[in-house]
């Protein structure tokens, strides 16, 4: 009897938490699933960084729920900054491997081997560059609204050894 008691009371919580407007909480995403939207929002992040090289011009609505709005700022200006020296980049990295390394209820770091060996830079002086795998530490914050991963901030890792360095 205590049992459907017990089954009783947690049914009519959930209806209450219902008609008030409320739900049960959405379950956690698993680290893979992490993982796999992390390399995704990435891969959309470059992807979107080429589309501005290519046009000559960057903007930072083009990153709207990719990256935050700071951040998003941030890299527009930086790729605007290059391409006001001259200088012209084409090819987008790939993500060839990545590692959860923290999460919390709000925000997810990854350490991030990217491989831009098919990104081509030339410089305003006409030297050109070819990309190499480099290790990133990746910050995403989850979007308030969908609980997407935002890309907030990447940085060179000092840890190369993802990248196999």
């Amino acid at each position: 009897m205590l049992a459907r008691l017990g089954s009783g009371l947690a049914l009519a919580a959930v209806a209450a938490l219902a008609l008030v407007g409320c739900s049960p909480p959405e379950p956690v995403a698993t680290d893979e699933d992490l993982l796999a939207e992390a390399t995704a929002s990435l891969n959309s992040f470059y992807t979107v960084a080429e589309q501005q090289f290519e046009r000559g011009e960057a903007r930072p609505d083009d990153f709207s729920g990719i990256a935050t709005d700071s951040f998003a700022d941030e890299y527009s200006a930086q790729i605007q900054d290059i391409l006001d020296t001259g200088a012209t980049s084409r090819g987008v990295p790939s993500v060839s491997a990545i590692e959860l390394t923290g999460r919390d209820t709000s925000s997810a770091r990854f350490i991030v081997c990217l491989d831009a060996t098919s990104v081509e830079t030339v410089r305003s002086d006409g030297e050109q560059l070819t990309g190499q795998a480099v290790a990133w530490d990746a910050e995403f914050e989850l979007a308030p609204d969908t609980a997407e991963l935002l890309l907030s901030n990447i940085e060179v890792a000092t840890d190369q050894s993802p990248c196999n360095l």
